[in-house]
C-alpha cells in the first residue's frame, strides 16, 4: 500500500477512535477481518431511512465475522440486531403502526472489501466502488427512477472511497426477512433432477421467464439513452470504451486471460491426468477467438449504430438474484413450520396455484438484484445469455431459449402498452435473436479462458465447459469464432 494511503487509513482510524472514546462520535462500520458496527451509528442510520421508528432503539449488534462468503475483493457477513421499546417515550415520537418489535428487521448482510493491499489495488482498478455510488444516488442520479429501485435491495448504508480502495455496505438480508432464496438455489435443484423447488412452487422455467421480465423493464427504459455513455467509469463501467478510451484496461483483461488460457491449456490437455480435460473442440473455438479479438474490432462494434446497448447489470447470474415469493407462498411455508400447538389456529395454508402457462411464474412473485459492480452500458441481450450459459439447465437449451427470448423478454420489450418500451420495427425479434447467440458466448469465453488458469474444482469446470459449448451447439452450430468483447477488469 502506498505511504499516503496508509497514513490516510492510520489517521482516520485515530482520529475516529479518540472521538469514540470521549463519546463525541459513533464510527461507521469500515473494512477489517473482524468488523463491529456501532450501535448507536446504526440506530441513527436506520430511523434516518424509516426502517424503525423514534420510539424503537438499538440495544445490541452482532456480527459475524466467519465471513458467509468471499470473493477476489470483497466478502460478505451476517448481522443480527435486537430492539427495545424506549421508556418513557413522549406521545409524539410514537409511530401507532409499530408495537411489535418481531415485525422489524433483524437480519442485515453486511459487505466489505478486503483490508489488505493487493484487495485494495483491485478494488481501484477494478473501480469496484460503483455499486456504491449507485445506491448512493439512487435518488438523483440516471439509475435512481423506480424502475431500477423495484429490483434494489434495501440498502441502509453504502459508503467508497476510490482513493484508499475500499467499501462497505450495509442491507437489509430479504433472504431471511422477506423470505426469499438465491435464484441459484432453485436452478440447481433442476440440475439435481429435481424440476420444482416446492418450497417455492416456481419452476426453473418460470424463474428464467420473471429475470428475463425484470430485464426488459430496465432495458425499455434505458434504450439507446447516451446519458450512459457521458457517465464517468467509477459509475458506468464501459462508458469509456464507447468514447474509445481506456484501451490499456481492456487490453490488459484480454491479456490476462489469454496467460491464463495458455497455463490452463497445458494443465489439462488430453493425458494430462486431470479429472477435467478440455474439449479440443473447445479449445479450436477460444484459440481462433484469441486471435480474432482486438481494440479496432471492439470499437467497430460498438460505433455501430445499428447495435443497440442499454443499461445491462454486467453480472447477471443466479447467484445475484434473490426470488421473493407471493406472500400466499410464505403464509404456506410459515403453516408448515408451525408446531402442533398452534394447529388450531385458522391459517391460509394454501399455495399459489401454478400458472397454466410453462413460462409464467407466480403473480406477485418478484426479485431483488445485488451485486451492481459492473453496472454499464452495453448489448441488452448479453445479460440474458450470460446468465443462461451460467445458470440454465443445458438439457432445456433447444426447446426453451428461443420461446423465453420472444415471450418474456422481446415482447415485454416492445410492448406499446407499457411506460417505456422499444419499437418492434426499431428492434425486430430477428436481431434480437442473433444478437443473444452470439453476445453471451463472446463474454463466456473470456470468463472460461480467465477460469481456466484458476485451481477450481474439476467438477465446476466440466460444467461449464458442457454449458459453453452445448450453447455454442444449439445457438451458432457453425460459427467457431467470436470476438471477446465484454470482460471483467480486475
Amino acid at each position: 500500500m502506498d505511504l499516503l494511503e496508509s497514513l490516510m487509513i492510520w489517521g482516520r482510524e485515530a482520529v475516529w477512535g479518540m472521538l469514540e472514546w470521549l463519546g463525541l462520535f459513533s464510527p461507521p462500520p469500515r473494512p477489517n477481518e473482524t468488523s463491529s458496527i456501532n450501535k448507536m451509528w446504526l440506530q441513527t442510520q436506520l430511523r434516518q431511512r424509516g426502517v424503525i421508528p423514534q420510539h424503537v432503539m438499538v440495544t445490541n449488534v452482532l456480527v459475524d465475522n466467519k465471513a458467509n462468503s468471499a470473493g477476489m475483493v470483497g466478502m460478505m457477513k451476517d448481522v443480527r440486531v435486537t430492539y427495545a421499546f424506549v421508556p418513557k417515550c413522549p406521545e409524539s415520537l410514537k409511530q401507532r403502526d409499530v408495537t411489535n418489535l418481531d415485525d422489524l428487521p433483524h437480519q442485515f448482510l453486511l459487505k466489505l472489501s478486503k483490508p489488505d493491499k493487493m484487495s485494495r489495488k483491485r478494488v481501484q482498478y477494478g473501480q469496484q466502488t460503483r455499486e456504491c455510488k449507485m445506491y448512493n444516488d439512487h435518488n438523483k442520479s440516471l439509475v435512481g427512477d423506480h424502475v431500477v429501485q423495484a429490483v434494489l435491495p434495501t440498502v441502509i448504508y453504502a459508503y467508497e472511497s476510490l482513493i484508499l480502495g475500499e467499501y462497505v455496505i450495509l442491507s437489509v438480508n430479504c433472504i431471511v426477512e422477506d423470505g426469499g432464496t438465491l435464484a441459484r438455489n432453485i436452478f440447481e435443484k433442476a440440475r439435481w433432477g429435481l424440476h420444482k423447488d416446492s418450497s417455492y412452487e416456481i419452476t426453473p422455467l418460470q424463474l428464467m421467464s420473471l429475470m428475463f421480465s425484470e430485464a426488459s423493464k430496465i432495458h425499455a427504459r434505458y434504450w439507446n439513452n447516451k446519458s450512459l455513455l457521458e457517465a464517468s467509469t467509477d459509475s458506468m463501467k464501459t462508458s469509456s470504451w464507447y468514447n474509445g478510451k481506456e484501451r490499456a484496461k481492456w487490453e490488459t483483461s484480454i491479456e490476462s486471460a489469454r496467460s491464463a488460457w495458455k497455463k490452463g491449456k497445458e494443465k489439462y490437455s488430453k493425458g494430462s491426468g486431470s479429472e477435467f480435460i478440455l474439449s479440443p473442440e473447445l479449445i479450436k473455438i477460444i484459440d481462433n477467438s484469441f486471435a480474432a479479438t482486438s481494440w479496432d474490432d471492439l470499437q467497430e462494434h460498438l460505433n455501430n449504430p445499428a447495435v443497440p446497448f442499454t443499461l445491462v447489470h454486467g453480472d447477471f447470474h443466479a447467484a445475484n438474484i434473490i426470488y421473493i415469493p407471493p406472500p400466499s407462498t410464505k403464509a404456506a411455508m410459515t403453516t408448515t413450520a408451525t408446531t402442533t400447538s398452534n394447529q388450531n389456529k385458522e391459517i391460509d395454508s394454501n399455495p399459489t396455484p401454478s400458472p397454466s402457462s410453462p413460462l409464467t411464474p407466480p403473480k406477485e412473485g418478484k426479485l431483488v438484484i445485488v451485486d451492481w459492480s459492473e453496472v454499464g452500458p452495453w448489448e441488452p441481450t448479453l445479460d440474458l445469455a450470460q446468465t443462461i450459459i451460467s445458470d440454465f439447465p443445458s438439457a432445456m437449451f433447444e426447446e426453451s431459449t428461443k420461446p423465453l427470448l420472444r415471450e418474456a423478454y422481446w415482447a415485454n420489450l416492445t410492448d406499446e402498452h407499457a411506460e417505456f418500451f422499444v419499437s418492434k420495427e426499431d428492434y425486430p425479434f430477428e436481431q434480437c435473436w442473433e444478437e443473444f447467440c452470439r453476445a453471451g458466448t463472446e463474454k463466456w469465453l473470456w470468463i472460461f479462458a480467465f477460469m481456466v488458469g484458476l485451481d477450481l474444482p474439476p467438477f465446476f469446470m466440466n460444467y461449464l465447459q458442457n454449458q459453453i459449448l452445448t450453447f455454442i451447439d444449439v445457438h451458432t452450430p457453425s460459427q467457431h469464432t467470436f470476438s471477446m468483447r465484454s470482460v471483467v477488469i480486475f
